[in-house]
């Protein structure tokens, strides 16, 4: 008796399981940018940062309006000395609603008037 439901719902799984079509390109989802933002946040914590950086620039292609990814790539892009990009990502963060660290803004201010 068990053993034969069993088998009968192992049987109808497999059935089930034959009958599905392999995904095709159309199919398959792309990740949603908050994905791409933490993925970005750990490959940064990694000192990976021009990885970072592309993790992060995708997550904004997907969905333009994360502060919290802006501020990362102001960040990231410092580090990088790609302060002009810094101080875009910094201003698009604050426009989106965020209230960037005034020390991180005294760091790129003084960079920037260094570079210059």
């Amino acid at each position: 008796g068990q053993l034969e439901r069993e088998r009968a719902l192992l049987k109808s799984r497999l059935q089930a399981l034959e009958a599905m079509k392999p995904p095709t390109a159309d199919s398959v989802q792309k990740a949603p940018a908050e994905i791409l933002f933490f993925e970005g946040n750990a490959l940064f914590n990694l000192q990976r940062v021009p990885d970072a950086i592309a993790a992060w620039e995708a997550a904004l292609a997907r969905d333009p309006r994360l502060p919290l990814v802006e501020n990362n790539l102001a960040v990231a892009y410092w580090k990088s000395g790609r302060l002009d990009d810094a101080r875009a990502a910094m201003e698009r963060a604050e426009k989106l609603g965020f209230k960037v660290n005034p020390n991180f803004r005294a760091d790129l201010e003084r960079a920037m008037a260094a570079k210059k």
